[in-house]
């Protein structure tokens, strides 16, 4: 089963909701999150590097932005770069926390999703086995490009799932699947659990 999400208006005022999610959101994470280990990033560097971390170090962990805006870049010289893919850990989780801040593709960069959260390896033990938690973070600009697809099946513009993701008080826009895609904010086949959050201009 896939679910997509193309542009759902949950709420209106999403600088407010994001705002308003700090206390409450870093509150609940931190409660979920014993023995984690924590990450500040101010750049794209130290967000990729910190994401490949959290990808193998087999514990929770939290990524936090310091309320600033990150541009994902793709060197088409030496391939690097574009989509984050987001390992199995082992059944870990990781919040990847905003603060406000903004999580984008480089405008005139070539076509890429913001992330790919790649499938669970081990067998869940419970619902959070694994998750993906994004909170009080904006993603923008994901393009995937789905032109050669001719089963309609792939998309993804800003995530494309394969084990759960939770989104809270967060905003998913302006990311789009070019050609026969689906999904133009999120295409998953796991559950998506989003609340207070904001879905406008993906298609």
């Amino acid at each position: 089963m896939q679910f997509n999400i193309t542009s759902l208006r949950a709420f209106p005022y999403s600088r407010l909701l994001i705002t308003l999610g700090f206390v409450l959101l870093s509150n609940l994470l931190v409660a979920n999150s014993a023995h984690a280990v924590d990450f500040n990033v101010s750049n794209e560097a130290e967000f990729r590097a910190a994401i490949a971390t959290a990808s193998t170090n087999g514990l929770n962990d939290r990524i936090f932005l310091r309320g600033n805006t990150i541009t994902l870049t793709y060197d088409p010289v030496t391939g690097t770069g574009g989509t984050v893919v987001i390992e199995d850990d082992a059944g870990a989780f990781l919040d990847i926390i905003g603060n406000g801040g903004t999580i984008r593709r480089a405008p005139g960069d070539e076509l890429f999703r913001l992330f790919h959260v790649r499938p669970l390896t081990v067998e869940p033990v419970n619902i959070l086995t694994g998750s993906v938690n994004f909170g009080t973070i904006t993603l923008t600009g994901g393009r995937y490009d789905a032109s050669s697809d001719v089963n309609n099946v792939s998309g993804g513009g800003a995530i494309f799932a394969e084990r759960r993701v939770t989104l809270r008080f967060s905003e998913i826009s302006d990311n789009r699947v070019v050609g026969n895609g689906n999904g133009g904010a999120i295409l998953s086949s796991a559950a998506v659990s989003s609340s207070a959050s904001v879905y406008r201009d993906n298609s």
